[in-house]
């Protein structure tokens, strides 16, 4: 039975709490300080957050009831979570349920309120947690004294329930630190980046790591703090940054922690970091914050704007709308006490107008400034593979949950599922009478934190991939799978087995276990002066151009379905390099199968085409028979046939 306290038991304490507040404005400093140490130490305080305490005030409590902020119109207001922040709570809330070492990675936009809630928070320990040493770690020197200020001005302006000042005083205060004596003996110091070692010294239990992917030497400092970190479930650490690329320490720490939380592989560039693929779930949790989500921009918000957004600027905007515009429309947010919702044309209108006036008209730089998905910021400053706006609108519009997520295996000789939210197959449709189908395999070791073994299967009338395999297993065991597979849709089955390492030994075993329908290529070998028949799919390097190409034309066209996460995250990720390829550290492996099997039925629809007999032509001066016969077979409407083997007065040529 769950017990419910008397409201009116809560306001009589409460008021005796204030009275208590106010009878000792005028005692001493240290006499204010142990009474208020009293009440809300987290361990022994009246109001403590510890466990079993019916007067508990949760950290939210304590920071909207006492914490006074300047908001942009520079007026001191009472502090209210927005959407971000509370986002952000709840993942620190639940980090704290698991006993896990509270870590948070944020690719954020700008002004959104992150820095102010980390600073809530940390002012929030400094004076309920004793014998507690707070960093904040900033770019540049100059930020610290103006990080240290605004707290400065939170700690002067903590209020009573009744609005009156604690007036509370430190022990010490200067220009980069606040020291607060007994009982608290606890410290905050705000340093910057450019100091040799900002993270050496004392240890530190909260941490708050600011635009880490402007630090000079990043991965030096940034891993120095990260080691100095108890692994304890009372430590916090907090890194919150823009991207500025898609490489460098921050990237590389928001990626490797956003690929895992999405169920990905690891890109090539972080798997060697990955410890095998294993995580024991302690580690960093990325969040990322679309700019829609801030509940300031919109255009209704700006200046003198009226509160609604006019019809002629809906209208045009409407009429004027880009592919990316047309995602973003599709885009689902929720917000607090308000039922689901999509982004609006007031939001809309509010980009178009940041774009022009705050970015000049960049693209590019709105999307390192305000991103609306983690890709855009990743990829602000590299060259993608593949047409971003195609790839952003499949990502918005086809990605679906399979209908069904299973182990493939074999019972009495045919395929069964087994199914297992940890399966290795997604399936999107089910195999139907009457369909084609054909598979595109790109092999691998199989070792568990190097590259995937992935089969893709696509219908072979509309193109729409309605099947993928995409997991770990060794040459042997992968070719079995294929085999099960290709039972499974009837589907004429491609495995790359060159220059794949392994592709032929998946191929053989597939054909031991009784594959039927392997694709066998023809090729012209100078050497023998003839055509050969090789296993397999042989990728060279033209012909592996010709599969990204054939991918990019299935990205551009809306029609074709094409629903994993997996291989759009991928085609979202991939880089060129300096020789226009793609970059080797990016992952592509879905992206490779999905290309063969797209190119394997460019090529059984031209074997389907019957081709047309050879014909000998014969001497000069044959009847007009043969002739006769040939124009026919060639549908040729003329009644006269055209003559080749004479000249205009009839003389053979």
């Amino acid at each position: 039975m769950t017990a419910v306290l008397d409201p009116e038991l809560v306001e009589a304490l409460h008021a005796a709490k204030d009275r208590a507040y106010k009878a000792a404005i005028d005692a001493p400093d240290q006499q204010r300080l142990n009474h208020f140490f009293l009440l809300y130490n987290q361990e022994r305080g009246v109001f403590g957050n510890r466990k079993g305490n019916r007067w508990r005030m949760t950290r939210r409590e304590w920071i909207e009831r006492h914490v006074v902020i300047v908001d942009k119109k520079a007026r001191a207001i009472p502090f209210t979570y927005n959407q971000s922040q509370r986002n952000l709570e709840a993942v620190l809330l639940r980090q704290e349920r698991r006993g896990a070492p509270r870590r948070v990675v944020i690719l954020k936009v700008r002004q959104n309120g992150i820095s102010t809630f980390t600073l809530a928070v940390f002012l929030h320990a400094l004076l309920t947690v004793a014998n507690l040493n707070l960093r904040v770690v900033t770019d540049r020197e100059e930020l610290c004294e103006t990080l240290l200020n605004r707290v400065k001005l939170m700690f002067q302006r903590l209020r009573m329930n009744d609005g009156s000042p604690w007036s509370l005083n430190p022990e010490k205060s200067n220009r980069d630190m606040i020291v607060m004596g007994a009982p608290f003996n606890s410290r905050i110091q705000v340093v910057s980046a450019n100091t040799p070692n900002p993270g050496f010294g004392e240890t530190n239990l909260y941490v708050d790591m600011e635009e880490t992917s402007k630090w000079p030497d990043a991965e030096e400092k940034g891993k120095g703090i990260e080691l100095a970190l108890p692994e304890l479930p009372e430590t916090l650490a907090i890194d919150v940054s823009q991207a500025k690329g898609n490489t460098g320490y921050f990237a590389d720490k928001f990626r490797r922690a956003w690929y895992k939380q999405q169920g990905l592989a690891l890109p090539d560039d972080l798997k060697q970091e990955d410890n095998g693929g294993v995580s024991d779930g302690s580690g960093w949790h990325a969040m990322f914050i679309p700019w829609f989500l801030h509940e300031e921009y919109r255009w209704t918000k700006i200046g003198s704007n009226p509160p609604v957004l006019p019809e002629p600027v809906r209208a045009r905007i409407e009429k004027t709308l880009t592919p990316e515009e047309r995602i973003l429309l599709a885009q689902r947010f929720h917000i607090r006490g308000k039922p689901p919702q999509c982004v609006s044309y007031d939001q809309l209108a509010w980009r178009r107008y940041y774009i022009s006036e705050k970015c000049n008209g960049n693209l590019q730089t709105f999307h390192e400034q305000c991103p609306a998905f983690p890709e855009e910021a990743l990829l602000a400053s590299g060259r993608s593979a593949f047409n971003l706006e195609h790839v952003q609108f499949k990502m918005g519009t086809h990605i679906r949950a399979p209908l069904a997520v299973a182990k493939l295996v074999e019972s009495e000789g045919k395929p069964h599922l087994l199914h297992d939210r940890h399966g290795e197959l997604s399936v999107w449709r089910w195999p139907a009478m009457g369909r084609q189908y054909v598979i595109g395999v790109d092999t691998a070791a199989g070792v568990r934190g190097g590259d995937p073994c992935v089969a893709q299967v696509i219908d072979a009338q509309t193109e729409a991939l309605v099947a993928e395999w995409y997991g770990w297993e060794p040459p042997h065991a992968f070719g079995r799978t294929v085999k099960l597979l290709s039972d499974l849709y009837n589907a004429t089955v491609a495995v790359e087995t060159h220059p794949s390492q392994h592709g032929l030994a998946v191929y053989e075993a597939a054909e031991a276990a009784g594959c039927q329908r392997l694709f066998v290529q023809q090729r012209w070998e100078d050497r023998e002066g003839k055509f050969v028949l090789r296993k397999g799919w042989i990728m060279s390097a033209q012909g592996k151009a010709l599969v990204i190409d054939r991918v990019a034309i299935a990205l551009a066209d809306q029609n074709v379905d094409t629903p994993s996460k997996r291989l759009l995250q991928e085609c979202m990720d991939a880089q060129l390099d300096e020789k226009e390829k793609i970059d080797r550290k990016c992952r592509n492996d879905a992206i490779m199968a999905y290309g063969i099997a797209l190119k394997l039925l460019e090529t059984v629809k031209i074997q389907n085409v019957k081709p047309a007999e050879p014909e000998k032509l014969p001497p000069s001066g044959s009847d007009e028979d043969f002739w006769r016969a040939r124009n026919q077979r060639r549908g040729s409407t003329d009644g006269t046939p055209r003559r080749f083997d004479k000249g205009p007065n009839g003389q053979g040529l």
